[in-house]
């Protein structure tokens, strides 16, 4: 059961807000959110990781603490997306929980 970090906060804008700069002031929202992951990792160092929606509601999901695995929270999700091969979710999303791992956004497991 993967383990969000206390030190992780997603969150989703409605603007870039991580490219503002003083010669850089969106005046209209994007399309699509723009979705955010800011976290501490082991170091101390602060990160900030742009995501994707499907990466926004794994971290929701893991932040529930429903007690699900991590292949069980794909496959919830390859459900709510009604993904004609819900495989390629599981194979893509195993990928995305060890990035997540590596930055430490996601602290660990738990059984």
């Amino acid at each position: 059961v993967p383990v969000l970090s206390p030190l992780a906060w997603h969150f989703s804008y409605a603007f870039p807000v991580h490219e503002i700069a003083p010669g850089n002031i969106p005046a209209v929202p994007g399309d699509q959110p723009v979705c955010l992951v800011i976290y501490r990792d082991r170091g101390h160092e602060v990160g900030f990781l742009e995501i994707n929606p499907v990466t926004k509601r794994l971290l929701e999901l893991i932040g529930a603490a429903s007690g699900q695995t991590g292949r069980q929270l794909l496959e919830q999700i390859a459900t709510e997306m009604n993904h004609p091969n819900p495989a390629v979710v599981i194979e893509g999303g195993t990928g995305v929980l060890k990035q997540l791992h590596e930055k430490d956004i996601i602290s660990g497991t738990r059984r």
